[in-house]
């Protein structure tokens, strides 16, 4: 008898993975402050002049990364900003496989966590170095999401609807049980394609809140430039 394809919705506790980065990004806050010998100015121009920028980097190297694998177009792609919820994402609209999506989680980590971090090292950038872990902190979501797709069946595959929070698995076997931290199992029943299908064709979303940060962060760059 053929297994019935079944789908498991999760979602990501933010509060819990930005806690974690808030600490880590704390913890490398000290470091650089004490490794330009306390100068405030320039750690804040690190911060404001570069660090958003970093992030919105990660976001477009997950597209770049999804694009990689062949399963998913441009038309099958969102890039949104949430800053009321402390995220930017990328949100890929089609079922792709366990090996893509762990491709796609791991491009910005490794391109722009590890290589340029070891780059970094090479050329003592201390700068460099900084921003470097400030990515990978900034990719717990997407290390955690790692341990769990890996605890996963190979066959599985993994679909974004239009929460930024959440995902959907799709399998034919039983994975309620897997658990990662930080990653919760709301949801789950039969497959149905037309019902998953998600119904928003934008390809940027940017949420009030976000554009009000936007603007703070420009006048912000504005001021420490001048």
């Amino acid at each position: 008898m053929e297994k019935k394809l079944k789908y498991y919705k999760y979602q990501m506790n933010t509060l819990a993975l930005n806690i974690v980065a808030c600490v880590i990004f704390i913890v490398l806050d000290i470091i650089v402050y004490y490794t330009f010998n306390g100068n405030i100015n320039t750690l804040k121009t690190i911060h404001f002049l570069i660090v958003i920028f970093w992030l919105i980097l990660h976001e477009f190297l997950h597209y770049v990364g999804f694009l990689s694998c062949k399963e998913a177009k441009p038309k099958d792609l969102l890039l949104g900003m949430r800053m009321e919820k402390g995220i930017f994402y990328c949100m890929c609209k089609k079922p792709i496989n366990r090996k893509n999506i762990l491709i796609a989680l791991n491009f910005p980590l490794f391109f722009i966590g590890i290589l340029t971090l070891v780059i970094g090292y090479l050329i003592n950038s201390m700068p460099l170095i900084f921003l470097s872990l400030v990515n990978i902190a900034g990719a717990s979501g997407d290390i955690l999401m790692t341990i769990q797709m890996l605890k996963m069946p190979k066959e599985i595959k993994y679909v974004d609807g239009d929460d930024s929070i959440g995902y959907y698995i799709l399998s034919d076997e039983d994975i309620s049980k897997i658990k990662v931290f930080s990653l919760k199992l709301v949801e789950s029943g039969l497959y149905d394609s037309d019902k998953l299908l998600s119904k928003d064709t934008r390809k940027i979303i940017i949420s009030k809140v976000s554009y009000i940060f936007l603007v703070v962060y420009v006048i912000a760059c504005v001021l420490l430039i001048i």
